[in-house]
């Protein structure tokens, strides 16, 4: 079972704001702990805390610009 923490708003907001978590799953932050099921010059294929994401390689930069601009505004 999982453990669950209280929410905290401000250090949520502020990892929210400084990165994508693609971007750092794919860059190999270790602070974006996500199983990489397959990655290949085409796709990415890996386990998130819940679900799984398939995000062709050539997405992965607008699907990063369009987070950014909804966080933005």
């Amino acid at each position: 079972m999982t453990t669950r923490m209280p929410w905290q708003p401000d250090a949520y907001l502020d990892l929210a704001r400084r990165a994508c978590f693609v971007c750092e799953l794919l860059a190999g932050n270790p602070d974006y702990p996500h199983h990489i099921a397959h990655r290949d010059d085409h796709a990415v294929v890996f386990a998130p805390e819940r679900g799984h994401l398939d995000i062709p390689e050539d997405e992965i930069a607008e699907l990063a610009r369009r987070l950014g601009e909804r966080m933005a505004a």
